[in-house]
């Protein structure tokens, strides 16, 4: 499909300038030639020889010494510049007008005047103009803007002739494997260019492509969606051909090409320790979310863009394990915590117990993992991102069942089922400040009268009787109740995310009646 349109571009501006070359051409032949030889003086063929030697040698060289360097990094560049009007007409201008001097000035004055004194005069004049609109042209920043319009004209051809494309198979196939190539070259450029401000650029394009698909997909032609052999040729969806094996039609793949190359992405920025575009990447990923709810029912992109969200949490943990480095976990959460506020505002209950029961799993994963890669912190920010969504949830007043599992969750946070309560390690417990996030929970709760959460809070806390032994299990208490009293909103310092306090509570009021109810049922045992 590129390279069709690319020869259809070549042809058509190849006619064009020759209808106006030897148009104007017999138009100054036939009116003017009168004119011109009473006041042309001498054929100036020499003058034109030279001339319309050195133009074409100068432009065209200048031109494939700045293409050849500059796609070697820019790859889409020759592809854009082979489609580009302007080029095609300025080059066809030069070579059709030197095919002009050698073959029709010559034989008559007017040609030959007019060749010299407005053919080679505009190319010497258009040169340098010329050029330095090829080198604009090299900018990494218009090299995506143009990758970005042409997805969009595709996508908006598909829209606008749906009917018909459904009809033609091959044909819609032929944009199917013209939208892989663009997003194909978006991926490319990501990993080509090494400037965070074009990556971040093609970050945000990518998102708006993907917006803009979403918002226009109930107009695209079915036929589109069909799983054909330039979709299995695709190297997205190349390693999935058993998954796609049996099925005649897949919805979702412009979605999923976009989310596989984003994830690509993100981990690639996590192994260059790049955090803000690791970070930037999840952002623009739960962007896309937020277009959802004006359009029509996309439960099915919610859940995919959730897989696609637990994948880039399994990267960030291994690479938190591996490298001991905890910024790209510590900045996921909090967009994974975003994704749950937009679930809860399109009112999906069941995708946000799905999401909130993922999260509570990657937090035990961390919790496992805490002592060998000191983890502690990224549990506790767990455990309060799961808290804000649990006040949202209670704000919007959801179903209350809900609710109590998701508080289930939450205490569930440093329970990993792999450790069982006589094989906790009681050090765990003590540097962990999940407790202390709950305990903040149960204070929110307890000015709200909500005293089936509370109940539940303070039943699994005197769980931990049972680990400790009496002694330290008071020592622990005493020592969460305290802390909470201290702890400030921000910190002192600031942070990926801000200078937020995760471990501080509007409620110290309600601190000693929380502590209270905790050591009388603690004294009655």
């Amino acid at each position: 499909m590129s390279m069709s349109k690319t020869f259809r571009r070549m042809i058509v501006s190849f006619f064009l300038n020759l209808v106006f070359i030897y148009g104007l051409d017999w138009i100054v032949n036939t009116f003017f030639l009168g004119t011109i030889s009473r006041f042309t003086m001498g054929t100036g063929i020499d003058f034109g020889s030279n001339n319309w030697i050195a133009v074409p040698a100068f432009v065209l060289g200048t031109l494939l010494i700045v293409i050849s360097i500059a796609s070697q990094n820019i790859i889409k560049l020759i592809d854009l510049y082979m489609q580009d009007w302007i080029s095609l007409f300025y080059v066809w201008f030069i070579v059709l007008s030197a095919v002009h001097f050698i073959f029709s000035a010559p034989h008559s004055v007017a040609s030959q005047f007019l060749n010299i004194n407005i053919f080679m005069t505009m190319s010497i004049v258009l040169a340098f103009p010329y050029i330095f609109y090829i080198l604009r042209l090299t900018k990494p920043e218009i090299i995506i803007s143009k990758i970005k319009a042409e997805i969009i004209r595709n996508i908006r051809f598909l829209a606008s002739h749906s009917h018909a494309l459904d009809i033609n198979l091959n044909k819609t196939e032929s944009y199917q494997g013209q939208l892989f190539a663009s997003l194909n070259q978006f991926d490319d450029l990501l990993n080509y260019i090494h400037f965070k401000e074009t990556k971040s650029l093609i970050l945000s394009e990518f998102r708006d492509v993907l917006i803009f698909y979403e918002q226009n997909k109930s107009k695209l032609p079915g036929s589109l969606f069909r799983i054909t052999q330039t979709m299995r040729r695709d190297i997205s969806f190349r390693t999935m051909f058993e998954s796609l094996k049996g099925h005649e039609v897949y919805d979702l793949f412009f979605e999923k090409k976009c989310l596989r190359i984003m994830g690509n992405a993100y981990q690639v920025f996590i192994e260059n320790n790049q955090f803000d575009m690791a970070a930037l990447t999840a952002s623009e990923i739960v962007q896309v979310v937020k277009i959802i709810p004006d359009t029509t029912d996309h439960k099915d992109f919610l859940d995919l863009i959730l897989v696609h969200l637990n994948t880039l949490f399994r990267f960030a943990f291994k690479h938190a394990v591996k490298e001991n480095e905890h910024r790209n976990l510590y900045n996921l959460v909090y967009h994974y915590r975003l994704l749950m506020e937009l679930l809860i505002q399109m009112k999906q209950p069941d995708l946000l117990q799905r999401a909130f029961y993922y999260l509570h799993y990657y937090g035990n994963e961390c919790y496992k993992q805490a002592a060998l890669a000191n983890l502690y912190f990224v549990v506790d920010t767990i455990a309060f991102e799961m808290n804000r969504i649990l006040i949202s949830v209670y704000e919007k007043n959801m179903d209350k069942q809900v609710q109590v599992k998701l508080l289930q969750y939450l205490l569930e946070i440093d329970k990993p089922p792999e450790m069982m309560e006589e094989n906790k390690s009681t050090e765990d417990m003590m540097i962990s400040k999940v407790r202390l996030v709950q305990i903040a929970l149960a204070l929110f709760y307890l000015e709200h009268e909500e005293t089936v959460f509370v109940e539940m809070i303070k039943e699994d806390i005197l769980d931990d009787l049972k680990v400790l032994g009496e002694q330290k299990f008071k020592q622990f208490l005493e020592k969460q109740f305290a802390l909470l009293k201290i702890f400030e909103p921000y910190y002192w310092e600031d942070t990926d995310r801000g200078n937020i306090n995760i471990y501080y509570t509007p409620y110290k009021d309600r601190i000693e009646a929380f502590k209270n109810l905790i050591f009388q049922e603690f004294q009655a045992r």
